[in-house]
């Protein structure tokens, strides 16, 4: 008959976990008896179909020659082709009521009733030189690819020992009469008669090891499946337990895929989504890709309530010959709510700091002005009495409405000290020139410098994006500090030094002192308005020039002196559109 081609295995699950050997063995068993019948039943098919085509071929030989050999061999044909048929039905009928039962018997049964049918068809067609001792080696690859290698070798040597009886017939003049008109000799059938053997042997060898491979190649392609399959179970398992949704897109903008997370954020289901246009399918996405590896945040109406929906955009890649993005969001609205309250708190929070701060400032300077008001008003009464007191009254009345005058003013300096923190005046920005404007600076305060303190400024001209007044301010609160904190040392060679200069996009300045510094362990509430270490300190300058400088871009940080004191540096953004900044960055080049 003709050669079976292998059919497709049945899927072969790979197991991680060792089970118990009988339950092994009954599984393996089951697996293998199932994988024989799928087999055998491909076997079948194709017998039925190549008896099918002999039937046809006797009934033509029958119809169109009249030769009494032609006449023969049809019935020989018929003969092989019911014995087909009726094989192929007891098959057919065992694989159908008892299933897998016995079902490597049975196989084995029909290999050897092919092996059988080929020996007919070779004696009908001339013996030892018929054209169809080829049969002998299709049957035994339909052994390989039914049984595997040790079925190949039986029936390697089933169709031998019956190629032999063929030849020895022959050879002893008992072939049919129409097959040879004389009996060969020995020495005539021999070569044909090992050169077939031969062949059948290697066809088994052969067959029986392709087998074998494709078994495996087939056993390996199965566990690669089943990994696979695994590996996008637990793929999608772990895009679907997303918090956030994931939603991709092809080249022509239409949604690939999105997860149960993502589709809940859009308000739809995701069957409401795949397949169509992102931009109608979901508006609050459509503008998301204007450039790939971006971020964006926006808020849209996702069914009755507007929400704020952020997330990242970038390109699909790993996939040939696929274009486009994905897109990884999250519903922000409750985040971005939380974060408004939170403000509101820290802002109302740092109200009540600055009101306790403004009360406990004001109380010192209150309690002051509201002694010497009573003592004003007892001295009033006195004199108006006429009593003598003993004290020069005008004197010590002078002397009291000193103190109620300048605790005022130590108020009002208060007050408008909150006020410039709170409320702090508009920055009006223009291109500044930072060293002159420092050197200006300077030159205003070494009228009021302490005896001993040595006052420097050095550096290039740059020129910032800032307001030249804040500046001013700002430096004036630091080299300020600086030369208070500097009363508190006793040294002969007490300096502040300035130096201006440009870092990348910043004007930086420092200011370096050589005096106590300041301890690391308050160096994190230096910039809280009204902490201050001086007794007479307010705590609103470093607060306020913290305060100034972030309204402008700009930045401010602490940090030791190589002096031996402290190194405030003041970061500003430079003007890039002034022609001083493009000179000092063409140096810098």
């Amino acid at each position: 008959m003709v050669a079976a081609p292998a059919p497709p295995s049945e899927p072969r699950r790979e197991t991680t976990a060792v089970p118990e050997a009988p339950a092994a063995l009954v599984r393996d068993v089951d697996r293998d008896r199932a994988q024989v019948t799928v087999r055998l039943t491909w076997l079948l098919l194709f017998r039925a179909v190549v008896t099918t085509v002999l039937l046809a071929t006797a009934l033509v030989l029958r119809a169109t020659s009249s030769d009494v050999l032609f006449g023969r061999a049809a019935v020989a044909l018929f003969i092989v082709a019911a014995l087909s048929y009726g094989a192929i039905l007891a098959g057919a009928l065992w694989l159908r009521l008892l299933g897998h039962r016995h079902v490597v018997a049975v196989a084995y049964s029909q290999l050897f009733f092919d092996a059988v049918v080929m020996t007919a068809l070779v004696v009908i067609t001339g013996g030892v030189e018929s054209v169809f001792v080829f049969a002998f080696s299709l049957t035994v690859l339909n052994g390989a690819a039914v049984l595997g290698r040790r079925a190949a070798l039986v029936l390697a040597a089933v169709a031998a020992a019956l190629f032999t009886l063929v030849a020895g017939l022959e050879v002893a003049g008992v072939m049919l009469p129409w097959t040879v008109e004389a009996a060969p000799t020995v020495r005539q059938v021999l070569p044909a008669f090992l050169t077939n053997t031969a062949s059948f042997v290697l066809v088994a060898i052969l067959g029986g090891y392709l087998t074998e491979q494709l078994q495996k190649a087939s056993e390996r392609l199965d566990v690669t499946r089943a990994r696979m399959a695994r590996l996008e179970e637990l793929y999608l398992a772990v895009l679907e337990s997303l918090p956030s949704g994931v939603l991709t897109v092809d080249g022509a903008e239409q949604v690939v895929y999105v997860n149960e997370a993502g589709a809940d954020i859009l308000g739809r289901s995701p069957k409401e989504l795949v397949g169509r246009r992102l931009d109608a399918a979901a508006p609050a996405l459509s503008a998301a890709g204007v450039a790939d590896n971006a971020r964006f945040e926006r808020t849209a109406d996702v069914g009755d309530q507007p929400r704020t929906i952020g997330g990242t955009v970038a390109r699909l890649v790993g996939l040939e010959g696929v274009a486009g993005r994905v897109i990884v969001y999250q519903d922000l609205t409750e985040l971005r709510q939380l974060q408004l309250d939170v403000a509101r708190a820290e802002r109302l929070a740092e109200l009540g700091r600055f009101a306790a701060g403004l009360a406990h400032e004001i109380r010192n300077p209150l309690a002051a002005m509201i002694g010497c008001l009573q003592l004003l008003r007892a001295d009033a009464q006195t004199a108006l009495r006429g009593a003598a007191t003993g004290v020069d009254g005008a004197a010590e009345s002078e002397r009291m409405l000193g103190i109620v005058q300048r605790e005022a003013e130590r108020l009002s300096s208060l007050v408008t000290e909150f006020l410039t923190y709170a409320r702090p005046a508009p920055p009006s920005v223009a291109a500044v020139p930072v060293l002159a404007t420092a050197v200006e600076t300077v030159a205003t305060l070494k009228a009021g410098l302490d005896a001993g303190v040595t006052l420097t400024v050095d550096g290039a001209e740059v020129t910032a994006h800032c307001d030249a007044d804040q500046l001013k301010q700002v430096l004036w609160n630091l080299v300020g500090n600086a030369t208070q904190a500097l009363r508190s040392v006793e040294r002969t060679d007490k300096q502040v030094a300035l130096h201006v200069e440009r870092e990348g996009d910043d004007a930086v300045v420092t200011i370096d002192d050589n005096g106590p510094g300041v301890s690391p362990d308050i160096r994190g509430r230096i910039f809280e308005p009204f902490f201050t270490t001086r007794p007479e300190g307010t705590g609103l300058g470093l607060a306020t020039v913290h305060q100034v400088l972030a309204q402008q871009g700009g930045r401010i940080t602490l940090d030791d002196s190589p002096l031996g004191g402290a190194r405030f540096t003041v970061r500003l953004p430079l003007e890039r559109e002034s022609g001083l900044d493009a000179s000092a960055a063409s140096g810098a080049r």
